[in-house]
């Protein structure tokens, strides 16, 4: 039975830094409408829908590769932990290091804290000091800073954007109160960019998100399937960072496999029903 539209071949179009439009898809719509004998303008918005809800999901921060089964509070709460784990390989807070070590005495830790190692008499440097607690395992100055830089963060990413475990330990020990912390809390604040470089598509398809990813709401969708002749949706997610970093397209291709095989399942449920 033939679809039940005279519009041609329907589509998907994600447009990124380039354009994907997946030909198994389409071909799967195809006899999606064929067996549900459902009209394309009635279809493809819906399978647009479901198909822009697996790109936010399947858009980190998330938890796995089965990311299109997480809830929305799992996945930030895993954004959010890997910001603070990633600064803090790179930058440790000094106040809290000497408040916390079991060596250090009361009287050298109060000096520490002050930034004066003279009024106890110490003949040697904070570096020094340092390497005596343990902290340091060379008295190298240069992993004392004043305070946090952000060049030092960004050069500790790798490809992914992600901070290894082998940066800990070169970490710089920062001596300005509440630096790390606000730098934690200013990048916990961009958790959800990625996310929401497809919350314009999510709204008009009216897909719930939460605010944590529609604050940073952003991309674009234009909805033609209501044409006669080539109906289309086309969603675009412009977030600069993931296209760098080739993320983007993974995504795209893993959301549409999954829609894929959903449609899939769906024509092979309503045709083993039409056996019995």
């Amino acid at each position: 039975m033939a679809p039940r539209s005279s519009a041609g071949s329907a589509a998907f179009a994600l447009e990124l830094a380039i354009q994907v439009e997946d030909t198994a898809v389409q071909n799967t719509l195809a006899r999606f409408l064929a067996v549900m004998q459902k009209d394309i303008k009635d279809v493809l918005p819906d399978q647009a829908r479901l198909l822009t809800r697996d790109l936010v999901k399947l858009t980190p921060p998330f938890v796995s590769r089965a990311a299109t089964s997480e809830s929305f509070n799992i996945q930030r709460k895993t954004g959010e932990k890997a910001v603070r784990r990633d600064i803090l390989r790179v930058f440790q807070p000094l106040d809290a290091i000497v408040r916390d070590n079991q060596v250090l005495g009361p009287a050298i830790k109060k000096a520490m804290a002050k930034n004066d190692l003279a009024v106890l008499g110490f003949g040697t440097s904070l570096p020094e000091l340092l390497v005596s607690a343990g902290v340091l395992k060379t008295p190298d100055p240069s992993r004392i800073v004043e305070s946090v830089n952000l060049a030092a963060l960004l050069s500790a990413r790798k490809a992914r954007g992600r901070v290894p475990v082998a940066a800990a330990g070169r970490a710089l020990f920062v001596k300005s109160r509440g630096a790390v912390a606000q730098l934690i809390k200013t990048n916990v604040a961009k958790v959800g960019r990625a996310k929401g470089g497809w919350a314009t598509a999510a709204a008009a398809f009216k897909l719930n998100l939460p605010n944590w990813i529609t604050r940073h709401k952003s991309g674009d969708v234009q909805d033609v399937s209501g044409a006669l002749i080539n109906p289309y949706i086309r969603i675009s997610n412009a977030v600069s960072y993931m296209i760098e970093q080739n993320q983007m397209l993974r995504i795209t291709l893993y959301a549409l496999q999954d829609r894929n095989k959903a449609m899939t399942r769906q024509i092979a449920a309503v045709v083993a029903k039409q056996k019995l």
